[in-house]
């Protein structure tokens, strides 16, 4: 689609300066290349991460993230909470490049806050 774009005759843009095409046509020495590049995991620039407070009855988290409904599903499921039982605090950081639109680090963090909670809970109990 771009390739086409760029080939077309229509402009896209009304910029009228030059002559491109006549320069190309014109040039003694033409080069040509296609360059492509083999898909790169994500890397983030900060962590992937997320703190989070469990109790039976509330799970709260922070993080920062590209679809905070996700994240707030993602808490839901794991705490064990219907989604109104859960709050997700979006932070404003970093660059995920879309890599912070999934949410198992949401995950991680309430499941672990939801082990030290029940682990607490049993102590108390004792």
């Amino acid at each position: 689609m771009l390739k086409a774009g760029l080939d077309a005759e229509t402009k896209f843009i009304g910029n009228q300066q030059g002559d491109a095409k006549a320069a190309i046509a014109n040039a003694a020495k033409k080069v040509e290349a296609v360059y492509s590049y083999p898909f790169q995991n994500h890397a983030t620039m900060e962590p992937m991460n997320a703190t989070a407070v469990y109790a039976p009855d509330k799970c709260e988290v922070w993080t920062s993230t590209q679809n905070g409904e996700a994240a707030l599903a993602a808490a839901s499921e794991a705490a064990g909470l219907p989604v109104d039982k859960c709050d997700v605090y979006k932070l404003l950081a970093g660059g995920g490049f879309g890599r912070r639109g999934r949410s198992e680090y949401v995950s991680h963090a309430v499941r672990i806050a939801k082990g030290h909670a029940d682990q607490a809970h049993q102590v108390a109990r004792r």
